[in-house]
């Protein structure tokens, strides 16, 4: 239900390949045509008046009865449960980064984020800790093994558990990177993710890029998806490397869509290109990449192979593949020139969503796989540790050689200390009710509030940006596009103007193009801007957006960017 919730607000553009043309015809269109089926089969039968109100009855009864099943399989039950009781948990639990000293060496280690989609302990063997006799992640459960998952002198997995709020692709990203859930109730807020992502807040990005890391984002799919491209850019203004980039760059063609976009044998490709870059610019970098192959049900690439041999379904050998791709990646990463410096992260976003895969015993945990190599600190204690997927947020800050006054952040714990998380300290069980409960902080976290209200009314009345849009040709005789773009003196709406862009968006077919371009201040106060693309041939009209960025909070140094063409 919370991610049904946060999806009303996301964008659903970039959804992957095939996902809702199939939910329309098998939610839609066959419901449809079988309701219109039966009413004329009714209206034309010749049956007495008894069948039909049992045949009516009975389909009254199918109809309540998959309502119901729905209800309960979306958790929605629990949902309404939760919202009517209040808990103070996370106002009591919550350590805002903001006010925490967090120190950094002067020498900086790298950071290589992996977020595998749907990876889970449970796909291991059984003597591993899992739920299968034949271990489908043989490659990262010797990772695990041979480096740090926090599972102390046992010889299981170990990995964290997915808090409510926290189970699907954006919610672990958000988890793991702020310490938080995702926890949004309908009509209690505005906030349209695409706009603003949680602004109140400071997140691993915010961290590091007030440390002057390079920060890169790369994914096979589109980063619109969900507001991730918000999230990174609000959150550490990331470089976005997602399938549009590599179209657009070159990097497969522009016309290339498998799946969710582009399968994890490219994607993998794609991130040692970005690695390779940001090694050269001698600052230090955080890639954070998030594979796709495994989101259900699964995609076969070239180079999956019959090893599980399921009779079913073929995502036990995804799940192998892309175990072995990751391992692969870090092998090439450890010969790297720049490994010595880097700290590797792998983490599951969440546990799978294909229904039914993982069958395990009521007792047992559930748990996102971890993997920290190359960490620049060792565990405090040799201690299995219970977790969650908030704990791994001041880890990898931790990880990075940092020191962590309190060695709390969000609800998280830093992993490499003795302080007890909160599943520690309360259980999975208590932790979990409380955060299906309603919490007065996390509502005042997630809404933009009326700061930002201001702040957008404070730059309504803007004129309308003057463009100027010639053809022109490169020095190779190629058809490009200029744009000289001017907009009126914001100074005088507003004196603490960050930084001005311009979002022009245009819609070829079914292929949206998007630039975003920095405007410089010249004397007279105006913004201008002159450019050159090629993106936009052949599109007549295009939409013009004036991005201008604020201070939010000064004190935390948050800053949030408002659209003023609206």
């Amino acid at each position: 239900m919370d991610e049904i919730i946060f999806e009303l607000s996301a964008p659903l553009s970039g959804t992957g390949n095939g996902m809702i043309p199939d939910f329309i015809i098998k939610c839609v269109l066959v419901p449809a045509v079988i309701a219109v089926g039966m009413f004329l089969v009714l209206k034309k039968t010749n049956a007495d008046n008894k069948i039909k109100t049992v045949i009516i009855s009975v389909s009254f009864f199918i109809l309540f009865a998959s309502l119901f099943v729905f209800l309960k399989e979306a958790g929605i039950y629990t949902y309404i449960s939760g919202k009517t009781k209040e808990s103070d948990f996370v106002e009591k639990n919550y350590i805002d980064p903001s006010n925490v000293n967090i120190t950094f060496p002067e020498n900086k280690k790298n950071l290589v984020m992996i977020y595998a989609e749907s990876m889970e302990d449970a796909y291991a063997d059984k003597e591993s800790g899992g739920a299968f006799d034949d271990n489908r992640i043989p490659h990262l459960t010797e990772l695990a093994k041979e480096n740090t998952d926090f599972r102390g002198d046992k010889d299981v997995l170990n990995g964290g558990y997915a808090m409510p709020g926290t189970t699907w692709t954006m919610a672990g990203l958000f988890a793991t990177s702020s310490g938080l859930p995702i926890k949004m109730s309908i009509g209690e807020n505005d906030m349209s993710v695409a706009e603003h992502f949680f602004p109140n807040i400071i997140t691993l990005g915010d961290i590091l890029e007030k440390e002057g890391y390079d920060q890169y984002f790369v994914l096979g799919s589109d980063a619109t998806f969900g507001g991730r491209d918000s999230y990174f850019k609000d959150h550490g203004n990331f470089t976005i490397k997602d399938v549009k980039a590599a179209r657009n760059e070159g990097f497969i063609h522009k016309d290339y869509d498998v799946f969710w976009g582009m399968e994890d044998e490219k994607l993998f490709f794609y991130a040692k290109q970005t690695i390779e870059e940001a090694a050269t610019n001698n600052r230090p970098f955080n890639v954070t990449m998030i594979t796709v192959d495994t989101h259900f049900p699964g995609y076969t690439c070239d180079l999956c192979e019959d090893v599980i041999k399921e009779k079913k379904t073929s995502y036990g050998d995804v799940l192998y593949c892309s175990s072995k791709q990751i391992n692969e990646f870090v092998m090439w990463l450890k010969q790297q020139p720049c490994y010595e410096n880097t700290v590797i992260v792998i983490t599951g976003d969440h546990p799978t969503m294909e229904e039914g895969y993982v069958k395990v015993s009521d007792d047992y945990i559930r748990k996102t796989y971890t993997c920290f190599i190359n960490a620049a600190k060792t565990p405090a204690e040799d201690a299995y540790r219970d977790y969650s997927t908030f704990d791994i947020f001041p880890t990898v800050i931790s990880a990075l050689g940092a020191s962590i006054e309190g060695d709390r952040l969000g609800l998280g714990t830093d992993l490499f200390s003795e302080n007890k998380t909160l599943s520690e300290e309360y259980g999975f069980e208590k932790e979990a009710q409380e955060l299906n409960k309603n919490s007065k902080l996390l509502k005042e976290l997630e809404s933009p509030g009326e700061e930002i209200e201001k702040i957008e009314e404070s730059l309504k009345g803007i004129d309308k940006p003057i463009v100027k849009r010639e053809k022109a040709k490169t020095e190779k005789g190629n058809d490009t596009e200029e744009f000289e773009v001017s907009v009126s003196d914001l100074s005088k709406m507003r004196d603490d103007i960050v930084l001005v862009e311009i979002r022009i968006t245009g819609k070829n077919g079914n292929v949206f193009e998007k630039v975003i371009k920095r405007m410089d201040e010249k004397e007279d106060g105006t913004y201008h801007l002159k450019f050159k693309t090629k993106k936009f041939l052949g599109i007549k009209k295009l939409r013009y957006d004036i991005l201008v960025t604020v201070p939010l909070d000064k004190d935390k140094g948050t800053a949030v960017t408002v659209n003023v063409s609206k």
